[in-house]
């Protein structure tokens, strides 16, 4: 059923959430902010395009095999668990488009699109669904700073060998991680021309889906909270819960 899916899948979502915020706050300043010698060996994306260059390289130089020996052992743990909620992250995406893509498609006998959207409790949690397709990724960007996601899941990738690279999976990740221009720890004023359009078209949200809800959000009282709010005066505080997630799919 779409309700035991959505709900599943928003659950999902919010432990998530949760894992970022938990994550971004143990990351260590050596690997947020590495000190030259390190920095030698905490590579970003360019990396992959000759790995076996860079490899090399590092493998030439005594203190550059020195420096990865000591980020290894300070980076593999974080690195690994970063790799791991991007994955999370880039799957729940999948699996949403997924689902819209069945719904729309008539995978679901008994269900179509336009019927969660007009259900209740279906329509809520396919907006929550939505709407945390677009907090994950720009909560990572802010959380996470470019340059810092790039390093460590490339860190993750040296340890953990080639055949992680070449995994199911690397691919998305790879995208989600890059770089989106934006530094908000360390520039926190600077806002990139385009960010964040650009950053969240790496993974697009179901066209139907989104259409219909939108039109939803525009007259709809999508919580049903407008009842308690029943003057005029008060509309704006009655669909007040809406307006984020509706910021969001904007």
């Amino acid at each position: 059923m779409p309700v035991a899916w959505l709900c599943g899948h928003v659950a999902r979502g919010q432990a998530l959430v949760s894992e970022l915020l938990s994550l971004s706050d143990r990351l260590p300043p050596a690997l947020t902010s590495p000190s030259p010698r390190h920095a030698a060996v905490l590579l970003d994306f360019s990396y992959l395009r000759d790995a076996d260059a860079a490899e090399a390289a590092c493998e030439a130089s005594e203190a550059l095999r020195g420096a990865w020996e000591e980020v290894r052992r300070a980076a593999a743990a974080p690195a690994r668990a970063l790799f791991r909620l991007l994955a999370a992250v880039a799957e729940q995406h999948r699996q949403l488009a997924a689902f819209c893509a069945e719904l729309d498609g008539g995978g679901f006998t008994s269900h179509t699109l336009e019927e969660v959207v007009r259900g209740g409790e279906s329509k809520q949690l396919l907006l929550e669904a939505l709407a945390l397709a677009v907090q994950l990724p720009l909560l990572l960007d802010e959380r996470v700073e470019g340059p810092t996601r790039e390093r460590l899941v490339v860190a993750h990738l040296r340890c953990a060998g080639r055949s992680e690279q070449e995994a199911a999976g690397c691919e998305q990740v790879v995208r989600l991680a890059r770089a989106s221009g934006r530094l908000a720890l360390s520039q926190p004023a600077h806002r990139p021309r385009g960010w964040p359009e650009s950053y969240l078209a790496r993974f697009p949200l179901p066209a139907d889906a989104l259409a219909l809800l939108l039109g939803r959000l525009r007259l709809d009282d999508v919580y049903g909270v407008q009842a308690h709010f029943p003057g005029p005066s008060q509309r704006g505080a009655a669909l007040a819960a809406q307006a984020a997630p509706a910021f969001l799919l904007l």
